[in-house]
């Protein structure tokens, strides 16, 4: 059995959301975990998608969200690795830091049914149909907003 590499995703202390691309010949291809949510589009690549004790494809299109602290990896095929080939992987990630938010504000009313489903929900999620479409459209705009525009943009959803 692998050993599950964990570690945090580079960003300042108190960010929410941190968008990431990740851009190359194969995506990182060593299973790990992070404390993080993770919503990940796939625009260029495929290969097998391990996430706890399930192993599925992933291909152009595909959309995934994994709960905090889940093991996974997106492994591509072998010819991403081929340095003949001239494949290229492409998806763009939003990572999603709760525990940024505080204690206290989870436990606002409002927020009462999300902090009950956050910590109740717990594997990874296939996004489909016009959630997925939605989510696909409006993820080219957010790299470009900053402050209290890239959370109005999270409560569209």
């Amino acid at each position: 059995m692998k050993k599950i590499i964990s570690f945090q995703i580079p960003k300042p202390n108190k960010e929410f959301v941190r968008f990431q691309v990740d851009a190359g010949k194969h995506f990182y291809d060593k299973l790990h975990q992070h404390p993080q949510w993770q919503l990940t589009l796939i625009i260029e690549g495929k290969g097998q998608l391990m996430v706890g004790d399930y192993l599925g494809r992933f291909e152009p299109g595909d959309m995934f969200l994994f709960s905090a602290n889940m093991p996974h990896v997106f492994r591509s095929d072998a010819e991403y690795f081929d340095p003949h080939e001239d494949k290229q992987s492409l998806g763009h990630t939003l990572f999603f830091d709760f525990e940024a938010l505080g204690k206290s504000l989870m436990e606002v009313e409002e927020f009462a049914g999300l902090n009950q489903w956050l910590q109740q929900t717990k594997g990874c999620f296939t996004i489909q149909g016009s959630t997925k479409n939605n989510l696909k459209n409006n993820l080219r705009n957010y790299p470009g907003l900053k402050g209290l525009k890239k959370y109005l943009w999270l409560w569209k959803f």
